[in-house]
């Protein structure tokens, strides 16, 4: 179902950079560098490779490398990517493009009432009647 208008839309330019093969790029180089594994095909079909250690070096560095890991070291690809992502969202929800982080969260928070008030009432419809 499509959005209604006040919520907005992300445009497939915004959509596009946050899912580019760039940025998928950049996640798999800093979690998993070339130099350090070997690729081994998939055992389930259309699955991609199995990106394992290439020595018991690699596996200790590679153990290290984690997703909280990635985020405090903030390299700058990821920080622009939520750069990206936090202007389409607000684009999305036609929000300032300056909107601060606790203005955004209390705006979701209040349409997230509104929208399970909105779904309660309809269900409470539904209910048979005694």
């Amino acid at each position: 179902a499509k959005p209604p208008a006040r919520y907005g839309a992300i445009g497939g330019r915004a959509c596009g950079r946050l899912c580019s093969t760039e940025l998928h790029h950049h996640w798999g180089h800093d979690l998993y560098p070339e130099n350090r594994i070997n690729r081994a095909p998939e055992l389930v079909p259309g699955f991609p490779d199995r990106l394992l250690p290439n020595g018991p070096e690699a596996e200790r560095e590679l153990s290290a490398r984690t997703l909280t890991g990635l985020y405090n070291d903030k390299p700058t690809w990821l920080v622009e990517a939520h750069r990206a992502l936090d202007a389409a969202v607000a684009a999305a929800y036609v929000w300032p493009s300056d909107i601060s982080d606790d203005e955004a969260l209390e705006r979701l928070f209040a349409l997230n009432q509104e929208r399970a008030g909105a779904v309660s009432a309809v269900v409470m419809q539904d209910e048979p009647v005694d």
